[in-house]
Order: C-alpha cells, then structure tokens, then sequence
C-alpha cells in the first residue's frame, strides 16, 4: 500500500504534465468596506457586469457580511429591475450616450433612493475603474445629484454613496 501512494504521488509530482509555478492571482478586498455604514444592505455597481465577473461582489461580501443582491449565477434580481434609481444606473451602463439627458426623471429617481432605503440599502459602492470614463462621469453626476458627495477611496478607486434608513410612511416617519 505504502508503495503504490509513493508511485502515484511521484507520478503526480513528478511526471505529469502541469504548468509551474501554479498560477495566482490577487485577491484583495478593497478597504472602502471598512468605512460601510454600521448596518444594511450594499449595492456594488456597475450592475451590468457579466455575472461571473459580477462575482466578485459576492466575494467582497465576506469580507464586509452585509446583505447583498447579486448570488454567484443569479439574473439581475426583480426588484433593481423595478427601481427606477437603478433602473436609470442600467440604462447609462448599457447605452451607448456620452452624456446624461438634459432633462432628467427627478422625481422617479428620489423615489427610487428612497425605495432603496425602505428596502434596507445603505451603502452603495461604485467601482469606478469597472467604468469607461464618461460612463463614470454619468453614474458619478447621477448619483451627486440624488445623495450628495461620495466618500472617495483613491486607493481602491472607489466612491461610497451612504443612504439614509428610512422609516414607511405611517410608521412615525417619513
């Protein structure tokens, strides 16, 4: 028995034909999630990345262990679909505009924010080196507009958007 496990592991680490070194690749979390608000749900945008690639978010996850929308082979998930907010993100993600409309659905995306809110988000991260420039400038001046200036993390190019909690109306708030 003895000899036959050391012949087949000569033969694994000796003779079989694999690549050398094995290759790596990095797999750091960026340290923007150590400035997430102290609960809630965050959202990692772009939202259109291939879900493979979107991933990677999930993999951001446990290092920061909030709720996130995205699963490892899940479709685009109904209710950001359904957002006007985020619906707006797809629609300057996937579109070929270098520039955002001149005239704007303002009410429709606070309700959006808003709905965010109510549905537990607070915190939404944009990766902005995911962003050809002028589509970064487009999610950027999109959400300026809604919730003011980001905390901007230059070493992990990224910007982070905090959302108020919000209460349902008739709940004592909103």
């Amino acid at each position: 028995m003895g000899a036959a496990t050391a012949l087949a592991l000569g033969e694994v680490l000796l003779l079989s034909r694999r690549p050398g070194p094995l290759p790596r690749c990095e797999a750091k979390i960026p340290a923007a999630y150590a400035s997430l608000p102290e609960d809630g749900a965050v959202l990692d945008l772009p939202i259109t990345v291939p879900n493979l690639e979107r991933a990677v978010y999930t993999y951001y996850q446990t290092a920061h262990g909030r709720p996130s929308p995205y699963g490892l082979n899940d479709p685009l998930p109904d209710p950001l679909e359904r957002n006007p907010l985020t619906w707006m993100l797809i629609q300057v993600e996937a579109s070929r505009a270098i520039d955002l409309p001149p005239v704007m659905p303002e009410l429709e995306l606070i309700m959006g924010a808003r709905l965010l809110s109510l549905e537990g988000y607070r915190a939404i991260v944009v990766h902005e080196s995911l962003y050809p420039e002028h589509k970064r400038r487009m999610v950027r001046a999109l959400l300026d507009g809604i919730f003011g200036p980001p905390l901007e993390i230059p070493e992990d190019d990224v910007a982070l958007y905090t959302l108020p909690a919000l209460e349902p109306a008739g709940e004592g708030g909103a």
